[in-house]
This record gives structure tokens, sequence and C-alpha cells, in this order.
């Protein structure tokens, strides 16, 4: 945005990670971005707050639906319905294709031809393009990926809380949750067992907090295992 002459102005979610929709008004912005599911909070936003932010803001609203398929109620059958809406998704989450650097916007017809004014002329190369249609044929893919992440969610979440970590709901795959050690330490210990996962603990509003992805059900336990051996040195 700043790239292209713009101003930013952050609007904090409220005290549930939920929009503050008087908030986002208020700024009376020509383009709104809103990524639901949000990152890295975890949770959908509410639709009804999703639609009061399309009536009343004058400008283009954007929700951002990278992981749109592990979620629910999401926006993208709806873009006739409001002419300031255009939703993006990525291949790059349950279609685990995330180095073919493949995105689409949706939006009503005039949205598009907006968009495709300001348009590069070479924003996808032929081997990502015909991958990506490939995947979009093999939606059992997705599905399967999307059921794997909602059985072995739960279970990570309560692993995290027997560890005395706070887990945040998910609508995602990946899970934020308060460490009950200092979350340096926690991210520190892991990497130097091979475990990366990210450190959120310094920003304001997740405070302490970390975030790691969902993964098979013995990559979860793998997980668990190497973080109470952290919590056990740390202790």
């Amino acid at each position: 945005m700043k790239l292209y002459g713009g101003t930013v102005a952050e609007v904090d979610l409220t005290d549930d990670f939920q929009l503050d929709v008087d908030a986002i008004v208020a700024q009376k912005a020509k383009i709104s971005i809103m990524p639901s599911p949000n990152n890295p909070t975890g949770n959908c936003f509410r639709i009804k707050d999703i639609e009061e932010v399309l009536s009343r803001s004058e400008g283009v609203v954007i929700v951002d639906e990278a992981y749109a398929e592990y979620g629910e109620g999401s926006m993208i059958r709806r873009v006739e319905e409001f002419d300031n809406l255009i939703v993006l998704r990525t291949f790059s989450k349950a279609y685990a294709m995330a180095a073919l650097r493949v995105g689409y916007a949706a939006s009503n017809a005039k949205l598009a031809d907006m968009m495709m004014c300001v348009k590069i002329p070479y924003s996808l190369n032929a081997v990502s393009e015909g991958a990506a249609i490939a995947a979009v044929k093999d939606q059992e893919f997705i599905r399967s990926s999307v059921e794997s992440v909602r059985r072995e969610g739960p279970v990570l979440a309560e692993g995290l809380r027997r560890l005395g970590f706070e887990p945040f709901p998910s609508d995602s795959n990946f899970i934020m949750a308060r460490s009950p050690i200092d979350h340096a330490e926690l991210v520190s210990g892991l990497k130097e067992r091979g475990i990366l996962i990210r450190d959120f603990g310094s920003k304001r509003r997740t405070e302490n907090c970390v975030r790691t992805t969902v993964g098979t059900a013995e990559q979860n336990r793998l997980l668990l295992s190497k973080i109470e051996e952290v919590l056990s040195q740390c202790r």
C-alpha cells in the first residue's frame, strides 16, 4: 500500500478477536482488508459483521480467505450481492501448493474489469497455472486434508491444554496458544530439537503466544513430546 502512495490505518480487533465494525467504518478507507479465518488468531469473523462493513463502507472491502477451506461462512458466493466486495483465495494452504505462488480474486464483473486495468501482464507462469487447474479437479484431496485438520486439531489443542497452554479456538489449520513458559524459551528449545513454530509472543494482544500448524497424528504427538521436553528443562 505504501509503495503506491497510500497510507495504512490499523484497527484493533475486539477482545474476542472479532471485527470492530464502527472503528473500521470510521476510517473512511478506500480499501478495507480483513482475513477470515484470521491469521494468527485462527478464528473466522462473524458474517453479520462483514456484511455490516460492506454495507456501511464507501470503499472496496477485501476479504482474504486464504484459510477458508478449513472454516465456515465464506463470502465468495456473494460477490454479486455486494458491489464493493473482493474475495481473495490461494492454493498455498489447503491445496498444499505454496511454492507455485498461485492465488486468485473473485468479484463482480465491474470490479474485475477495474482490477484488469492495473494487472501486470505476466502474473502467472504456465506451469503454476496448469498445476492449479489440475488441483481444482482433485477435490477429494481437499476434503481429505480438511477432514484431517478437523479431526486432529481438537486432539492437538487438548494435548497443549494438558501441558499448561491456553489454546484459542481455531477455524483454520493452525492453533494459537498462550505458553505456560516464556515464549522465546519455548520457541528456542523446540528449534534446538528440530521443531519450528511461529512466535507471536512479543506482539500486543498476543503476549506470550505461539502458533503451530495442525499436522498428522504422528507429527502432533512428536510436537507435544518435544514441548514436554522443553517444559521439563525450563521448570
